[in-house]
């Protein structure tokens, strides 16, 4: 991939096997690149956050647009006492411009710290997974499921990776 019209380029193969690739096509609404081969399969992968590189590539921390979740009353909740309870999850992409650790915290809109992590990113792009779990419970934004964690309810939520915060909403 290059961010300078061809100048520099970039290796752009995480989960992509070495083999011929003969089909590049970009959906532009959904913003995914669909990549071809033959005898391996179509691939496919969400370029949104490289579209975005160039006005943030000197930025200390950038967090990309988050997609909504739709809500579930099934969150921490098993179909039958032998299956496992069915988690949330939702993907954080972010990029940093060095490597190291980093605060990661969940926000509700009064700023209330509902949940924290530390983690370790890469200097780039990264992505975080977060289960929607609540640490510090607040009756309104969040409630206990049958597998003994609490999750966010409906609403309006930030993600804070040092000074930087992005809503996220579950509808």
């Amino acid at each position: 991939v290059s961010f300078d019209k061809g100048v520099n380029w970039q290796l752009f193969s995480k989960g992509l096997p070495k083999v011929a690739i003969h089909d590049l096509v970009i959906q532009n609404e959904a913003k995914d690149l669909l990549i071809g081969t033959h005898g391996r399969s179509i691939y496919k992968a969400n370029i949104a956050a490289l579209q975005e590189f160039n006005t943030i590539k000197n930025s200390s921390v950038a967090i990309f647009e988050i997609p909504s979740v739709r809500f579930s009353s099934r969150w921490g909740n098993a179909r039958n006492k032998w299956s496992k309870p069915f988690e949330p999850n939702i993907t954080f992409p972010f990029y940093s411009l060095n490597s190291g650790e980093y605060v990661v915290e969940i926000l509700a809109e009064d700023d209330t710290k509902l949940n924290s992590f530390i983690i370790e990113a890469v200097k780039g792009f990264n992505y975080f997974d977060y289960n929607l779990s609540v640490k510090k419970q607040k009756n309104n934004l969040s409630k206990k499921a049958k597998n003994n964690v609490s999750y966010l309810l409906k609403g309006k939520y930030y993600l804070k990776i040092g000074t930087v915060k992005q809503p996220f909403v579950i509808k």
